[in-house]
C-alpha cells in the first residue's frame, strides 16, 4: 500500500493537499464567510427595494385621498354659498377684525356651527356642512391671515383649539403649532396639516389660487405659498 509520504515526497505538498481537501469538506458541509456576507447584502438591498415600494404606494394613496377630501371640502363651501347667499367670511359672515381666531384661514367653524345671521327669505344656513366629530381643533400660528397677506402658519401667537379639517398627511406638530385635539375626547391626537380656505383678498404670491381657493401643505408638511409640493383647489 503506498503511504501518503510517497504521494507527497515533502511536508509542504501534503499540506497543500490537506488543505484543498479539508476546504471541499467544509465547501460541501456549508457557506463561507463570503457567501454568507454576500447573501446578506442581497437581502438588504431587496428589503430596501420593498420598503421604497411600500412608501411609494402610501405616497400616491395619500395624494389620491388627499385630491378626494378637497373635492369634498370644496362641495361643502359650494353648498354654504348657495344656502346662504355668501362665501363663507365674506359679506354677512364677514370676521371681526379683532377677531383673529375667526380670519384664520384654517377655521372652518362656520360650516360646523349656526353663526346666527339674519338673512333674506331666500337664504338660510342649513349645516353642519362637514362633520365635526371627525375632524378636530389645532393650534396654529397668527402669522396667516384669511387674505392670504404675509400667510405664515408656523409663526406668531398660537391660536389654540381652532376647528379645522386636516390633510392625510401625517407630519406631526412642529414645536407648539399644529397640535391637534379631537372634538370628541378633548385629547391630543396625530394629524395632518389643516387646510387653508382663502375666500376673500388675493393670496400674496400664490399665483395660481384664485379665490375661494383650498391649499393642502402637501407631503413635507410645509406651506410653501402655493409653491413647492403645496396642492391647491380652485372652484
Amino acid at each position: 500500500m503506498t503511504s501518503s509520504l510517497s504521494l507527497y515526497p515533502n511536508i509542504t505538498e501534503l499540506n497543500r493537499a490537506m488543505t484543498i481537501r479539508l476546504s471541499r469538506k467544509y465547501r460541501t458541509d456549508g457557506f463561507t464567510l463570503i457567501e454568507l456576507l454576500v447573501v446578506l447584502a442581497i437581502l438588504v438591498a431587496i428589503s430596501a427595494i420593498g420598503v421604497q415600494m411600500v412608501s411609494g404606494v402610501d405616497e400616491k394613496a395619500d395624494d389620491s385621498l388627499v385630491r378626494t377630501e378637497m373635492l369634498r371640502v370644496a362641495e361643502a363651501v359650494k353648498k354654504f354659498r348657495k344656502d346662504t347667499g355668501y362665501w363663507p367670511k365674506t359679506g354677512l359672515f364677514e370676521c371681526l377684525d379683532t377677531d383673529t381666531a375667526c380670519k384664520s384661514p384654517a377655521n372652518f367653524t362656520q360650516f360646523y356651527t349656526d353663526p346666527s345671521v339674519v338673512l333674506s327669505a331666500a337664504y338660510e344656513w342649513r349645516g353642519p356642512y362637514l362633520n365635526g366629530s371627525t375632524e378636530g381643533g389645532v393650534d396654529i400660528g397668527q402669522g396667516c391671515l384669511d387674505d392670504g397677506t404675509a400667510c405664515d402658519p408656523f409663526h406668531g401667537t398660537v391660536l389654540s383649539d381652532i376647528p379645522a379639517v386636516a390633510d392625510p398627511f401625517t407630519v406631526g406638530p412642529d414645536g407648539n403649532y399644529m397640535v391637534w385635539y379631537s372634538f370628541a375626547t378633548g385629547d391630543e391626537v396625530n394629524r395632518g396639516r389643516p387646510y387653508l380656505l382663502f375666500t376673500i383678498g388675493n393670496p400674496t404670491g400664490m399665483t395660481t389660487c384664485y379665490v375661494p381657493c383650498l391649499v393642502s401643505f402637501g407631503p413635507d408638511g410645509e406651506y410653501d405659498n402655493g409653491g413647492g409640493d403645496d396642492i391647491i383647489l380652485n372652484f
